[in-house]
């Protein structure tokens, strides 16, 4: 997996402006979300057009167009979020944790993981997609009568997460081993994972019991068990990262004798300052 982040693959890449690559997050954020798009697009219409039949106001709107819209515009807003969040994390771990590197170089590398891990969901999606049946004749058409929505939920309880988790420690891999001191190996590790794991256990432990006090009465049990199997999965996740972090913590090449007190710690600086929006004349 290293190869993903190799210098000269980081290199290749960076040929591409700042605003080309906030636009390949953009499309990878719709790709990673198509499948639910497709599968959920003729219930959203038909809510819509539920509702402007319900107005009193006499309203012209092509629902097609408007859900079309509402997809690009809430995946611009995704990508939008993560940069916010890439310029926070970058900036703690070259404050905090002595990152041997620039800021733009740690943004570039979590946004292409986080590029990496929209299109594996993606092609997951419309994978399974494509493989529906409907008596052993191929349809490419969801139904929420076929059985095989249940297999959609629990889909969608396992992968996306799994997905960012892995990509996510490809990236802690590629900045432990190439721009860390030893020292902060471990520490590196416990802050990002206090924050990462801290906030989806938090949300998938509300979304979970929420499931079960307020609308037990009308879910399904298998929507049940995909909102715990939500909750499950981070939870297994977090046991794996912390059972690692403890290997690092243990680890002799890993602790605080393996640095030299003496060795100054190297920042290479900027020569220009990257602006995700420069490109767009901001």
């Amino acid at each position: 997996m290293k190869s993903l982040l190799s210098d000269s693959v980081i290199a290749k890449f960076r040929i591409l402006p700042e605003a080309v690559w906030f636009l390949i997050s953009v499309v990878a954020v719709f790709f990673a979300g198509a499948y639910n798009y497709i599968t959920s697009s003729a219930d959203a219409i038909a809510i819509l057009m539920d509702n402007v039949a319900s107005m009193d106001v006499e309203l012209q709107i092509n629902p097609i167009a408007f859900i079309a819209v509402s997809c690009v515009f809430t995946s611009f807003l995704q990508a939008a979020i993560f940069e916010l969040i890439n310029h926070l994390v970058a900036g703690v771990l070259l404050a905090r944790f002595s990152a041997k590197t620039n800021r733009s170089d740690l943004k570039f590398r979590l946004r292409l993981c986080y590029i990496y891990s929209n299109l594996l969901i993606g092609l997951i999606g419309i994978s399974y997609f494509f493989t529906q049946t409907t008596n052993g004749a191929y349809t490419g058409v969801f139904s929420l009568d076929n059985v095989e929505n249940d297999v959609e939920l629990i889909l969608s309880s396992i992968v996306p997460f799994s997905s960012l988790t892995f990509f996510l420690y490809v990236f802690y891999e590629d900045l432990r081993k190439s721009f860390l001191p030893q020292r902060n190996h471990p520490r590196a590790l416990l802050f990002i994972g206090r924050l990462y794991f801290g906030i989806y256990l938090i949300l998938t432990l509300i979304g979970a019991l929420r499931a079960v006090i307020f609308h037990s009465n009308v879910l399904s049990v298998i929507m049940m068990v995909s909102y715990w199997l939500d909750f499950g999965v981070v939870a297994i996740w977090s046991a794996i990262a912390y059972l690692y972090y403890l290997k690092l913590k243990k680890d002799p090449s890993d602790n605080n004798d393996g640095d030299d007190p003496q060795e100054p710690i190297i920042v290479i600086t900027e020569t220009k300052q990257h602006n995700i929006y420069d490109d767009f004349g901001f």
